[in-house]
């Protein structure tokens, strides 16, 4: 209860502070709050008449609920996968009434609800001149997506992973922008970077390389507002030839990890081993396909109606993945029709590079880890950190028509 309480706070906090954009900040977090709870209740009913109670279904979430039992036992997290995560569950666990998976997903809950806080203000503080009601509109119905939904309101540590990607983001971006001491903002921004990389190591084998795209991505931003190009050019592109060595020394270094993680990933996935063991730079654009597209609204209605595609499933949970798959190709087709319409919007991105990193990152590596066909809680984290770029490209204006 106690952390369930310091989210809501934290809530108010930023509500007092973006005083402009207070009623789209509340509004979008009471429909986040509303369809999220919703969900929640009717999974919980689905599951207690499965016998299903004070615990989850699928192996990842269960995985991590007894993890955070054994750790409030005296085991250590560090025993665990996504040590931080385990380490997450179990604040909350001992600061409630009682040991209720509940708690940990109404936390989860208000975890995605500040993170869609926090995605609006990056949005609006990058594109003020697009915002409009139409804008709000799209905010709230890609946030609502069903697939998102559905993660959120299990426990599975990739809400907790986008929030502090997102916090990560925001707190580097006010760092950027404030005027202070040279020095002193190259030591925080230093301190930060840090701390998420441990942060993030603690979350995803070898996620702490993501604390330096971030960097680079909200580094690359932030210069084209401030143009900063004309006269500290050269700095710039010192900081990012410097952060683009770190990262692919970091990546050659682990490289045996990350071919270890895609046999175990694979392990008794007949298919997807036998697409990963043909694979070829030709066939590659076949699997970051499968990956965006998947599952898609057909097989989604193919397993609501018949269940014969996913083979662990709740109907509540197989109505939010049609649900979602359907807005997201519906999403998909309104970018692909305005980009032919005008080619010239693609600049918008320029406001978002550590959103475009971060998706084409997350793209490119579960598509190789998979052969495309990766969890479909691992496709969430696209559609959350797409939205910037989406609505860039929707709501903003090109100049020439194709």
């Amino acid at each position: 209860m106690v952390i369930i309480s310091i989210l809501i706070f934290i809530h108010a906090v930023i509500w007092e502070k973006y005083k402009s954009l207070r009623k789209d900040l509340i509004g979008v977090t009471l429909f986040v709050l509303f369809f999220s709870l919703i969900s929640l209740l009717l999974l919980t009913f689905e599951l207690k008449l499965y016998g299903i109670e004070n615990a989850d279904y699928g192996s990842d979430a269960n995985y991590y609920w007894k993890a955070f039992l054994h750790v409030l036992d005296g085991i250590s997290p560090d025993n665990y996968l996504a040590p931080n995560y385990v380490r997450w569950g179990v604040l909350v666990l001992f600061l409630s009434v009682d040991k209720s998976i509940i708690w940990v997903k109404l936390a989860n809950i208000l975890l995605y609800s500040l993170s869609s806080n926090l995605l609006m203000i990056i949005l609006y503080t990058r594109m003020p001149f697009i915002f409009k009601k139409s804008t709000n509109i799209l905010f709230s119905i890609f946030t609502l997506n069903g697939i998102i939904i559905w993660t959120v309101i299990r426990n599975l540590k990739e809400t907790f992973f986008l929030f502090i990607l997102i916090l990560e983001i925001y707190m580097l971006n006010i760092l950027l922008v404030k005027y202070i001491g040279k020095y002193i903002k190259i030591i925080l921004i230093i301190l930060l970077i840090y701390f998420y990389f441990i942060l993030l190591n603690g979350l995803r084998p070898m996620g702490g390389i993501l604390s330096l795209f971030v960097f680079l991505g909200v580094y690359l931003s932030v210069n084209k507002q401030l143009d900063l190009y004309s006269k500290k050019g050269y700095i710039k592109n010192l900081i990012i030839v410097f952060i683009i060595l770190i990262i692919f020394y970091l990546i050659y270094s682990k490289f045996d990890i990350i071919m270890s993680f895609q046999k175990l990933f694979l392990e008794g996935d007949t298919w997807a081993l036998e697409i990963s063991e043909k694979f070829s730079l030709l066939s590659y654009p076949i699997y970051i396909q499968r990956f965006l597209l998947g599952p898609g609204p057909f097989r989604s209605l193919m397993q609501l109606l018949y269940k014969n595609v996913f083979l662990v499933s709740t109907k509540t949970g197989d109505i939010l993945i049609f649900v979602g798959s359907f807005v997201w190709w519906i999403e998909l087709l309104f970018v692909f029709y305005k980009l032919l319409r005008s080619i010239s919007l693609l600049r918008n991105c320029k406001y978002f590079y550590d959103f475009l990193i971060l998706c084409s990152i997350f793209t490119i590596a579960y598509s190789f880890i998979s052969g495309g066909t990766g969890d479909t809680r691992l496709r969430s984290m696209i559609y959350f950190l797409s939205i910037p770029l989406t609505i860039s490209l929707l709501e903003g204006r090109g100049a020439n028509k194709i």
